[in-house]
């Protein structure tokens, strides 16, 4: 009687475990919708927030001021350690709101620093932005960054600073808009949460059988 009690206690807790386990990716994001978000811009451009026409709602709209390329750089909520962002993806969206030239290549580079040590990826596909709102994602891993785990892994250990290439255009001529910047882990197998259970049955059965033995 008290193996069938403890066996239904065991399966009491393993279903406990699947359905209050975090099944969701976590996630850091600027959408925008209510201003900038401290977001800051370098001396190449000017910052403005655009309460409509994002995707959706409001976007931060950076627009070219001088030769030296712009770029935005995160605020904190997207600084410190991200080592639970490992093998997860940096994604956002970007449109060209204004300006008719050349498309410059460097466009949607995002790099992230640890201080004086840097790994960068063009995020980018050729002759972006367009017009229209379109969503650029990188995975945050060795092969997304063309370098190695280790290096990687340092980095996300302690970032102190993450830059967004928003220059789309060669000359003085353009306006970028930006929506959605976002940080999201990867979602946890739900294989790995049965093989939670199953270790914590094992464990159960093992207890179970030394109380027998007394």
């Amino acid at each position: 009687m008290m193996n069938i009690v403890s066996r239904l206690g065991v399966a009491a807790v393993v279903a406990t475990l699947l359905a209050t386990s975090p099944v969701a990716a976590l996630s850091i994001e600027s959408t925008f919708d209510a201003g900038l978000e401290d977001w800051t811009t370098s001396v190449g451009g000017e910052l403005a927030f655009v309460p409509s026409g994002g995707n959706p709602g409001g976007f931060l709209q950076q627009t070219d001021i001088d030769l030296s390329d712009m770029f935005v750089s995160a605020p904190a909520k997207f600084l410190g350690d991200l080592t639970p962002y490992l093998n997860g993806t940096l994604s956002f969206d970007a449109k060209q709101v204004s300006g008719d030239g050349e498309k410059y290549a460097p466009f949607g580079f995002v790099t992230l620093f640890n201080g004086g040590n840097a790994v960068s990826a063009d995020i980018a596909p050729v002759n972006a932005p367009s017009r229209d709102w379109a969503t650029f994602t990188i995975t945050l891993d060795a092969a997304g960054f063309e370098t190695t785990p280790a290096a990687i892994a340092a980095i996300l250990s302690n970032v102190t600073l993450i830059t967004v290439e928003l220059e789309s255009q060669i000359g003085v001529i353009e306006a970028t808009g930006m929506d959605n910047f976002r940080l999201a882990s990867v979602v946890p197998e739900p294989s790995s949460l049965l093989l939670s259970g199953a270790a914590l049955v094992a464990a159960a059965s093992i207890a179970r059988r030394r109380a027998n033995r007394r």
